[in-house]
């Protein structure tokens, strides 16, 4: 009896999913700090994983030409219960958590959470909060809170911190970054692309 309630749980998670990429494609909200590549989304148990990588294109952010890789855990409960976002790469930002990589968004609360937000509302969000950090909404780790702090009281030394951990190598003698925290896994991303074939990352559920 589980079994099947949970393959019907799946069933309709699974055609809400393909309906929001769907849409995605005639009715994208653009926000032009972003070029976006979204790759086909697999399943691994009773979760779907949807692979989106961001490249930020806005001339006057600080975080110019960084990449973002993010995977969207999506439950059988969606649309009712909110998907979860984790960046894979290791990234410097207030509303990522410099450890573990979840994101932290208010549309992903579940409080806040409504079931006719669609894929492509949280690929908005989560452009607008890589643009303008969200600092009420953190995740639950010190260094994140650090981060907050800083950009409040002393924004230059934030912007010197994010530029450094753009240029690569150890960051506090403990995370190491990519240049641009990595490439783009597609030559080129100057438009929005959608639904490409990838490898899957080496990537377990059990580390998101």
């Amino acid at each position: 009896m589980r079994s099947e309630q949970a393959h019907t749980l799946f069933s309709v998670a699974q055609q809400r999913l393909f309906r929001d990429l769907e849409g995605l494609k005639f009715q994208r909200k653009t926000s032009g700090f972003t070029s976006f590549r979204v790759s086909f989304p697999y399943r691994e148990g009773l979760y779907m994983l949807l692979p989106v990588s961001f490249c930020i294109v806005c001339e006057e952010s600080i975080y110019k030409s960084a990449v973002f890789q993010t995977l969207l855990k999506i439950s059988p409960g969606y649309p009712y219960k909110p998907p979860t976002l984790c960046v894979k790469n290791q990234v410097y930002h207030p509303n990522i958590d410099i450890d573990s990589g979840e994101v932290s968004l208010k549309i992903l609360e579940a409080n806040t959470w409504q079931q006719e937000f669609t894929i492509n509302s949280i690929i908005s969000a989560f452009e607008l909060v890589l643009m303008n950090p969200d600092l009420d909404c953190l995740p639950l780790n010190p260094m994140n809170y650090e981060m907050r702090e800083t950009l409040l009281s002393n924004p230059g030394e934030f912007q010197c911190s994010v530029k450094e951990t753009l240029n690569g190598g150890f960051f506090m003698s403990k995370y190491y970054f990519e240049p641009m925290y990595g490439k783009p896994n597609a030559p080129n991303m100057a438009k929005d692309q959608l639904f490409v074939n990838t490898k899957r990352p080496r990537y377990s559920i059990r580390d998101i």
